[in-house]
């Protein structure tokens, strides 16, 4: 894995050498990295419940290893275009039910949205409901890809016989 120097890996690209699993391990370090990034602390110290926001690392590394084994079980191919594809469905889904959700206990348990405890916890909870989705959706995409007839198209332009 190439991190400080990218041109090399841009020649990679260009000549097609990177795998599904190399393509794969990029996208899903690049989405730990932005993860680490929103964790740097501010000024203040951070609670013993802030911590738990350190989840979201495992939670976001293990969440994609799913979905990836469940697209190699389809036809292995186009993980990371996929992953981004179906990602902006299912977060844009979560964030309108977040909100509300959010809103709603802000209602009903103000006390308890303010605790130091709410915010970490929720971002744990939706993270790990956004990876349920999105594997979910890597489950039906393959189960699709898997069940399609052998005269479909392999790839786009490719005609199908007969």
């Amino acid at each position: 894995m190439r991190i400080w120097k990218t041109k090399k890996l841009v020649e990679e690209l260009a000549r097609d050498a990177l795998s599904e699993r190399e393509k794969a391990t990029y996208f899903v370090f690049t989405a730990v990295i932005w993860t680490a990034a929103s964790l740097i602390p501010d000024p203040k110290p951070w609670t013993i419940f802030e911590n738990i926001r350190l989840l979201l690392i495992p939670i976001t590394i293990f969440g994609y290893e799913m979905c990836f084994r469940v697209n190699k079980a389809g036809d292995g191919r186009f993980f990371v275009e996929r992953s981004v594809i179906i990602s902006v469905s299912v977060a844009f889904r979560i964030l309108v039910a977040g909100l509300c959700v959010r809103l709603l206990a802000r209602a009903m348990f103000p006390d308890w949205v303010k605790s130091p405890v709410f915010s970490p916890v929720f971002a744990n909870l939706i993270t790990g409901y956004f990876f349920w989705r999105l594997w979910k959706n890597f489950f039906l995409l393959s189960k699709l890809i898997r069940d399609r007839p052998a005269s479909y198209p392999k790839q786009l332009g490719e005609e199908s016989p007969g």
